[in-house]
């Protein structure tokens, strides 16, 4: 049985909807009610790579809940829901209720998906009890194997200042704008910031050798140093094609604020630049979180992982884990001098 309509809570932005079935205005019993509440007061105004993943979560979920439950009644979500919910995003095309997604989601998407859920449904339990007690009680992530390293090898990473050297130079057209795309690779790899953290920078952060005040995951805020390689480059960048006018810190050839597409574009021509001369085999692939995950583990292994975890700015050592993760040579280095 599903919902006749859908009701859309807006957010400043397009990608700030969130769209939820609904028959009649939502009262304090309903799933829809508590998921407003929810998206108003603890995901709005989050990095938007957060907006739209939990977007994605809490829409495949009240979908799910309506349909199988055939009510929006807050109450009838209970642990045996949210373990069928689990199974059905682990099957592939399934019968009932069917997804527009039709592909089993991957483990590490489930497992999100689950995280999301769990602290929407703390938010719930903050103000009022399930009557069947916590949706997720007994309900565990899936095990999987812990990613690997998503980094740069200190090779990959000195083919890459190569080739953001060459494309510096060869980047002569205005609009291509070489010295802030050079200027955001360094303060990308030395200050770990997060490419929703860069492009959302401004101006009037940057003062003498630090930026002030980044707002992180979690509303936290941090005043963030920068090093004697991005410091000089930022300022080029200012002096070069900028100026020093109020407004976002990196911006478009338009003067409006850069996004994370647009990081990513330039990125990727980085690392098409060193590939170009590189066998297939060693092609290097590059974004925003590669050159977050190098600084980490480079943090991580030269002053250990308290320092490690201030830099990436992680709340539990926890999080800190993936950055540094071995490699597979890494890996087979130890095992090969364990008994050395």
């Amino acid at each position: 049985m599903g919902m006749d309509r859908s009701l859309v809570i807006s957010g400043p932005e397009s990608e700030s909807e969130l769209v939820l079935p609904w028959r009649s205005v939502p009262s304090s019993e309903s799933i829809v009610f508590w998921l407003t509440k929810y998206w108003q007061n603890k995901v709005l105004g989050s990095p938007e790579g957060t907006v739209r993943a939990k977007k994605s979560d809490l829409e495949l979920f009240v979908l799910f809940f309506c349909d199988v439950v055939g009510s929006d009644s807050v109450d009838f979500w209970t642990p045996s829901v949210t373990k069928s919910f689990r199974s059905w995003m682990a099957k592939a095309e399934p019968l009932q209720p069917k997804r527009r997604f039709i592909k089993a989601y991957a483990p590490t998407s489930i497992n999100r998906t689950l995280a999301t859920l769990r602290h929407f449904a703390k938010f719930v339990m903050a103000v009022r009890p399930f009557e069947s007690g916590d949706p997720f009680d007994g309900v565990g992530d899936l095990t999987i194997q812990e990613p690997g390293w998503k980094g740069l090898s200190d090779l990959e990473l000195m083919r890459l200042r190569a080739a953001l050297d060459q494309l510096t130079q060869l980047s002569n057209r205005k609009h291509q704008m070489p010295f802030r795309n050079r200027a955001i690779f360094l303060t990308a790899l030395d200050t770990g910031l997060r490419a929703s953290e860069l492009v959302n920078l401004d101006f009037d952060q940057l003062g003498g050798k630090y930026l002030h005040k980044v707002k992180g995951k979690g509303n936290s805020y941090a005043d963030i140093y920068l090093s004697s390689d991005a410091r000089p480059a930022i300022l080029k960048y200012i002096e070069s094609e900028r100026g020093d006018s109020s407004g976002p810190l990196f911006v478009t050839n338009r003067g409006g604020r850069i996004s994370r597409q647009q990081i990513d574009r330039f990125l990727r021509q980085v690392a098409s630049q060193a590939n170009s001369k590189l066998p297939s085999g060693e092609h290097i692939s590059l974004h925003a979180h590669a050159l977050r995950h190098t600084g980490t583990k480079r943090v991580y292994l030269t002053k250990g992982p308290v320092e490690a975890k201030q830099f990436g700015r992680h709340q539990s050592f926890k999080q800190l884990e993936r950055y540094a993760a071995q490699t597979p040579e890494e890996r087979e280095a130890m095992v090969d001098k364990l008994w050395d």
